[in-house]
């Protein structure tokens, strides 16, 4: 026990302690986060299938709070998946004859 030291508290990861952004309440109760912009995409194999996923920023909160979602869970903001798309030429019907894109 001698040779123990008292922990320094030091704020070095700050920055990453969760920040409850704005968040959106529906009518019936359920939390909606709202799409600020969609960064990239790329397409993950599942079994015998495939999805595409888009990285995208949240509206209220940093770079590192990204995530990689699903079109599926997209379905509110449709206008920025279009623009995104139409932006990158990229036709998100043809995943499965996407080799390049696969990870």
């Amino acid at each position: 026990i001698r040779y123990l030291s008292k922990a320094n508290s030091t704020d070095k990861f700050s920055s990453r302690n969760p920040n409850p952004g704005p968040e959106i309440i529906m009518d019936d109760g359920s939390v909606e986060f709202e799409v600020e912009s969609i960064l990239k995409h790329r397409v993950r194999k599942y079994g015998r299938g495939s999805r595409l996923e888009y990285l995208i920023h949240w509206k209220g909160y940093q770079s590192h709070d990204d995530t990689w979602e699903p079109l599926s869970n997209l379905a509110n903001c449709p206008e920025l998946v279009h623009d995104y798309n139409q932006a990158f030429g990229f036709d998100p019907l043809q995943i499965n004859s996407i080799e390049c894109f696969i990870i």
